[in-house]
């Protein structure tokens, strides 16, 4: 598996940004490895070896510049309108207090693109237990404040709405579908971005991740 990872590292092919999943236990060293691989590399390899596309939409963003990888926890969010408060919504927040630290928090809004999944608060946790990004099939919100973080999030658009009261939890690191490709637990989740484009290209990509 290192052969793959060193012959993409030699390809040099560029892109602008991009969010890669790749199958593989969280211990793998292939994380530290994919972070340094270009996204577009692996996607070539990807669908050359696999005959697949693994990558997610392209209105996946970054909000700044970031380069990160790690093995994702999965959250989420059905549309319900409720009258519950943050109750409803609480599974999201314990998902990051259990989240092992280098994670990629990866959640799923249902119809999100006019709501914020998070916001400064819930990025504040996440680079305080030491998740290393976000990927968000949605919106967010308090940019500025995950901007002076430095924490990396890729989302489908800002908004200022809140999930609470229009959105119930409904589970963590269970299969996901963000932004077109299935994602599943600990799949390994690689996140670039390079400074000076005002409309970054982002793509994202997986290879499911094999039974035990």
């Amino acid at each position: 598996m290192w052969k793959l990872v060193l012959g993409l590292t030699a390809v040099g092919l560029m892109i602008v940004s991009g969010v890669l999943l790749w199958a593989a236990p969280p211990s793998d060293p292939l994380i530290e490895g994919l972070r340094l691989v270009e996204v577009a590399s692996v996607a070539d390899a990807m669908e050359q070896l696999y005959g697949q596309r693994a990558y997610m939409a392209h209105q996946m963003r970054p909000l700044a510049a970031a380069k990160f990888s790690g093995p994702a926890v999965t959250v989420l969010m059905k549309k319900d309108e409720h009258h519950e408060g943050a109750a409803a919504s609480q599974g999201m927040l314990d998902a990051i207090d259990a989240a092992p630290p280098g994670s990629v928090y990866v959640m799923v809004l249902e119809d999100g693109a006019d709501y914020a999944g998070i916001g400064g608060l819930m990025a504040t946790a996440m680079k305080y237990r030491g998740l290393a990004g976000a990927v968000i099939d949605g919106s967010v919100r308090d940019t500025p404040q995950i901007q002076k973080l430095q924490f990396p999030v890729f989302s489908r658009g800002v908004v200022p709405s809140t999930t609470i009261n229009h959105y119930r939890f409904a589970g963590a690191n269970i299969p996901v579908t963000c932004a077109g490709v299935r994602v599943n637990p600990n799949d390994i989740i690689v996140g670039r971005n390079l400074e000076g484009f005002d409309r970054p290209v982002s793509s994202i990509m997986i290879e499911p991740q094999e039974a035990p």
